[in-house]
């Protein structure tokens, strides 16, 4: 809203909370930006992605790994044209990248894949947690809706993202400069590539979320609640 709705006074009739609860820095950012009260504002634990701080930072790739071949977790939309985008450019590039390139994808319950639905790439489907999978990926590429790309991005997994030009790039992690979104299957490809660098970690990455299991930011706010 209008920043100057926030304003509590008579000529405001906006339904407004006491208190707004954020899951992190990128979302405080967000609403300080916005211009939200910041006495208002409450920082809390990301309760859903707790399961990303035993991931993140791990060593993914020890170096001359690139030989075992390139590991690409392929993470689809609900939108059944965004899908058919995805892996019709993802089908594109795979003859750009390394022959022993192994494609493991996780699609959308709404958009279900079978392996043999394209019969060009050695297609390993899963619907195993995405945990597991991107502990054992170089690469996560993903549509340009899904919030599965965030977990992936918060692991430590560098991202590539399709960026079709019909629709608007909805993308959780729009506007982080390590994130890379792609217009083609040729920048696709290139950008699968950079996967196979060693790495010992991915960068510098925004901090996203206030992760930690113990949540005493959560037990504080409730505690509060409980005694008033």
């Amino acid at each position: 809203f209008d920043r100057r709705s926030y304003k509590r006074d008579c000529r405001n009739d906006l339904p407004l909370p006491d208190r707004v609860g954020l899951n992190g820095p990128l979302s405080l950012e967000v609403y300080r930006g916005e211009g939200y009260p910041e006495d208002q504002l409450l920082e809390l634990e990301a309760l859903r992605y707790l399961y990303l701080g035993d991931l993140q930072g791990m060593r993914r790739r020890e170096a001359g790994a690139a030989e075992s071949g390139l590991r690409v977790l392929v993470l689809t939309d609900y939108e059944p044209a965004v899908t058919q985008c995805q892996m019709a450019w993802l089908a594109e590039a795979a003859p750009l990248l390394p022959q022993k390139t192994s494609y493991t994808v996780k699609a959308h319950p709404n958009c279900p894949l079978k392996p043999g639905d394209y019969h060009d790439l050695p297609l390993q489907v899963t619907d195993s947690p995405l945990a597991g999978l991107l502990s054992e990926c170089d690469v996560a590429y993903s549509s340009n809706i899904t919030a599965a790309a965030l977990d992936a991005y918060v692991a430590g997994v560098p991202v590539v993202s399709v960026l079709h030009g019909d629709s608007l790039n909805m993308s959780p992690l729009r506007g982080l400069s390590d994130v890379r979104f792609v217009t083609s299957p040729a920048e696709l490809a290139e950008s699968l590539l950079a996967g196979l660098a060693p790495q010992s970690s991915n960068g510098k990455k925004t901090n996203c979320f206030t992760i930690d299991v113990t949540v005493p930011r959560w037990l504080a706010l409730l505690s509060n609640v409980a005694n008033a």
